[in-house]
C-alpha cells in the first residue's frame, strides 16, 4: 500500500487516514514552528498569559506548538486565547479561538466535542459575516465527520465551504477542500470519484501557481492508480511529476517518500534490480535528514527485496540494522513486519533454529499490541479462510467439470432463444414506431399549446408595463414617479423571458448572455442621457439556466442596474463602468458578478436590513434561490452571488433517489 501524503493550512485540517497521520503531524508543526522564536512546554501557567490584544494571536500560536508536546499545556493556553477574546469582547477572535480549539480535539480524538465546538465558532463567524472563516470551519467539520467514518456528512460540508470560498475567491482552500473530498472517497473505495476531485484540486493548485501543495496531489493520485494494480504506468507518471516539484522545493520528507512509492512499483513488476535503487535514494535522503522512522522504513523495504531475489547476507543485514533502529524509536508497527521478513530469510536458508526465534519474537511482538481475543479471532478468522479456500478450490473444479457440460446442453437452448427473442424484438419495433408517430403527434401539439402561454404571458407583462407608463404621466410627485417606474422595470424584466422562451425551442434554457445584453439595453433607455458615459459590459458565455432560476437572477440583475445608474456615478466625470458576469464550477455551481465603479455603498449599510425596496428585494429573491450573497466596496460596488441552478439540482436528486 503506497504512502499517502496531505497538506492543510494553519486554519484548516485536512482528512487522513491513519496511514497519513505522520504526516499530518509533520504539516501542522511547519504550519507553527517558525511564528515564535521560544515557547514554554510544560511549565505553563496561568500566571504566564498576558491579558492584552496584541499578545492574543501569538497565543493561540503558542498553543498550536504545544499540542505535540503537552495536550493540557496546549489546551490551557486555547482557553486562555479565549477568554482573553472575551474580555475584549472581540467576536472576530473568539471565533477565531473556538475554531482552532475545536482542531485541538481533532487532532486529540474527541470528535463530537471538536464538532460542537466549531459549530459555536460558526454561529459567532456568521454574526460578523466572516466569510471565509465559515469556509475554514466547516471544512474542519468535514475532517471530524470523516475521522468519524460518516463520509456522506463530511462530503456534504466539504461542498458546503466550497461556497463560501468561491465567494471569497481563495483558490488554494479551494484546491485543499477538493483534495479532502478526493481522500473521502478512496478511503470509501471509490477510485474513480477519487481521482475526479484530485484532479479537480490539481486545477485549482496550479491555477494559483502554488508549488506547496501540487506535488502532494500528484502524489495522491499516484498511489491510487497503483493501488489498483491496472497500469502502473500511469502512477509512476504522477510519481515522478511530483518527485520534480518536490526536488525543485528540496522538501526531503516528499522526495524520500515518492522513492517509496516509485520503488513499490517496481517491485510489484518484479523489477528489483530499479526498486533497490529507488529505495536505496529514500534511504539515503532519510539518514541525511536523520529520520529514523524513514530509515527504519527503507532498510525494511530493502531487505525484504534483498530477500526475494536470495541474497540473503545483505538482506539480513538492512533486516537487523532495522530492528535495532525500530526498537529504540518504539517504531513497533515496523519492528513487526521486520521479523517476520527476518523468520522467512532464515527458512529460505534452513536455519530453522534462527528463524523459529524471531518467529517467536514476531508472534510475541504482535501478542502485545492487541489483546488475546482479538488475537483469538484471528486466528480462527485465518483457519476458516484456508478451509474455506481449499474447500472452494476443490469446489471449483467440480463446476469446472459441471460447466463443460451444461455448455452443450444449453447451446441449441440458447439458438432456439434467439431466434424467439429476433421475433418478438421485430414485433416491439413495429409496436414502438406506432407509439411514437402517436407521441410525435402530441408533441407537436404541446409545444404550439406551451409557445401561446409564453407568448399570452409576455403579451398580459407588457399591457402591464404600458398601464404603468400611462398612470404614470398622470402622478406629480416624483418620488411615487421614480417607484412606479421601476415597477415597470421589474415587469419588463420578466416579460423579456417570456418572450425569449416563446422563440425558441420547448424545453431549452434562458440563453442568459442575450437576455442580460438585452436587459440592459432596455433599462439603460429609460434614463436618457445619463447612460451616454456609462459602458456596460457582460460575461456569460455558454450560460444557460432555467426559467426557475433565470427569473430571480433576472429581476436581481435588474435592481442592481437600477441601483447603479441612479446612485453609483453621481457627481463622478470619469466614464463609467458595470460589469456583470456568470461563471459556472464544478457541482452545478454558479457564480453571479455585478460590478461598477461608482462611488460606491455607504459604509454602514447593511444589506438585509436596508430601508429600499431594491436592496430588500435583492436579499430575499438571493434567497428564494437559495443563494449565498457577498458585497465588498472598493473602487466601486461589487455584488458577489453564489447558487445553484434550481432545476438541474432537482433532477440530481430525482436520478440520485432512483438510483439509491
Amino acid at each position: 500500500m503506497g504512502k499517502k501524503q496531505f497538506t492543510l493550512f494553519i486554519s484548516t485540517l485536512s482528512v487522513a487516514s491513519f496511514i497519513r497521520i505522520n504526516i499530518f503531524l509533520y504539516c501542522f508543526l511547519l504550519c507553527t514552528i517558525n511564528l515564535s522564536a521560544s515557547s514554554k512546554t510544560n511549565d505553563v501557567t496561568e500566571d504566564d498569559i498576558v491579558y492584552n490584544k496584541e499578545e492574543l494571536v501569538q497565543l493561540r500560536m503558542e498553543a498550536k506548538k504545544l499540542i505535540f508536546v503537552s495536550n493540557d499545556s496546549s489546551l490551557l493556553l486555547y482557553n486562555k486565547a479565549l477568554k482573553l477574546a472575551e474580555k475584549f469582547n472581540d467576536e472576530e477572535e473568539i471565533a477565531l479561538a473556538l475554531r482552532d480549539i475545536g482542531q485541538f480535539y481533532i487532532v486529540t480524538g474527541s470528535f463530537d466535542i471538536a464538532i460542537d465546538t466549531l459549530k459555536k465558532a460558526w454561529e459567532i463567524a456568521g454574526k460578523k459575516n466572516l466569510t471565509k472563516l465559515i469556509g475554514e470551519i466547516k471544512s474542519n467539520i468535514g475532517v471530524a465527520y470523516d475521522y468519524k467514518g460518516k463520509y456522506e456528512i463530511a462530503i456534504d460540508y466539504y461542498s458546503k465551504a466550497i461556497d463560501d470560498f468561491l465567494i471569497v475567491r481563495d483558490t488554494i482552500s479551494l484546491a485543499t477542500v477538493y483534495l479532502n473530498i478526493g481522500i473521502v472517497y478512496e478511503e470509501m473505495s471509490k477510485a474513480d470519484e477519487a481521482i475526479e476531485y484530485y484532479n479537480i484540486a490539481l486545477e485549482f493548485s496550479r491555477n494559483a501557481d502554488d508549488k506547496t501543495y501540487t506535488p502532494v496531489i500528484l502524489n495522491n493520485i499516484g498511489v491510487v492508480y497503483m493501488d489498483l494494480k491496472e497500469d502502473y504506468s500511469k502512477a509512476q507518471n504522477y510519481f515522478e511529476q511530483a518527485l520534480a516539484i518536490f526536488s525543485e522545493l528540496q522538501e526531503k520528507r516528499g522526495i524520500s517518500n515518492i522513492y517509496n512509492n516509485i520503488g513499490e512499483i517496481h517491485e510489484s513488476k518484479t523489477n528489483f534490480d530499479m526498486a533497490i535503487e529507488s529505495y536505496e535514494k529514500a534511504l539515503a535522503i532519510n539518514e541525511e535528514n536523520d529520520e529514523k522512522q524513514g530509515i527504519a522504513n527503507s532498510l525494511r523495504n530493502l531487505g525484504n527485496v534483498y530477500g526475494k531475489i536470495h541474497d540473503y547476507n545483505k538482506a539480513l543485514s538492512y533486516l537487523l540494522r532495522g530492528v535495532e533502529i525500530s526498537k529504540n524509536i518504539g517504531f513497533n508497527k515496523n519492528l513487526l513486519e521486520v521479523y517476520g521478513v527476518i523468520s522467512e530469510v532464515y527458512d529460505k536458508q534452513a536455519m530453522y533454529k534462527e528463524a523459529l526465534k524471531y518467529n517467536r519474537l514476531y508472534i510475541s511482538l504482535k501478542d502485545s499490541m492487541m489483546n488475546e481475543s482479538m488475537q483469538e479471532k484471528l486466528l480462527d478468522f485465518q483457519t476458516k479462510y484456508e478451509t474455506e479456500k481449499k474447500n472452494s478450490e476443490i469446489a471449483q473444479l467440480k463446476l469446472d467439470k459441471l460447466e463443460q457440460l451444461s455448455r452443450l446442453k444449453h447451446q441449441r437452448l440458447i439458438n432456439y432463444s434467439l431466434l424467439l427473442g429476433f421475433i418478438l424484438i421485430l414485433s416491439l419495433v413495429v409496436i414502438l414506431l406506432h407509439y411514437y408517430n402517436l407521441k410525435k403527434k402530441a408533441n407537436s401539439e404541446k409545444e404550439i399549446l406551451i409557445r401561446e402561454i409564453h407568448h399570452r404571458v409576455k403579451n398580459n407583462l407588457q399591457t402591464i408595463s404600458s398601464l404603468l407608463s400611462l398612470q404614470n404621466n398622470y402622478i406629480a410627485d416624483h418620488v411615487i414617479r421614480d417607484i412606479v417606474k421601476e415597477s415597470q422595470s421589474r415587469v419588463k424584466s420578466m416579460a423579456l423571458i417570456h418572450q425569449l422562451l416563446y422563440k425558441q425551442e420547448i424545453g431549452s434554457k434562458i440563453d442568459f448572455e442575450k437576455y442580460m445584453h438585452q436587459l440592459c439595453q432596455e433599462i439603460a433607455s429609460g434614463f436618457g442621457k445619463i447612460t451616454d458615459n456609462i459602458e456596460c459590459s457582460v460575461h456569460c458565455e455558454k450560460i444557460q439556466l432555467d426559467i426557475d432560476t433565470a427569473i430571480p437572477i433576472g429581476l436581481i440583475a435588474n435592481e442592481l442596474f437600477i441601483n447603479a445608474y441612479k446612485h453609483a456615478f453621481r457627481d463622478i466625470k470619469r466614464k463609467g463602468e458595470i460589469t456583470v458576469q456568470i461563471v459556472q464550477y464544478p457541482g452545478n455551481k454558479y457564480v453571479f458578478t455585478f460590478q461598477d465603479n461608482g462611488i460606491g455603498l455607504p459604509d454602514n449599510i447593511i444589506i438585509e436590513n436596508s430601508d429600499t425596496l431594491g436592496l430588500k428585494l435583492v436579499h430575499i429573491l438571493v434567497k428564494q434561490i437559495k443563494g449565498v450573497l457577498n458585497c465588498r466596496v472598493e473602487n466601486g460596488t461589487e455584488f458577489i452571488i453564489v447558487f445553484h441552478d434550481l432545476q438541474r439540482k432537482t433532477e440530481q436528486k430525482i436520478t440520485n433517489s432512483v438510483s439509491g
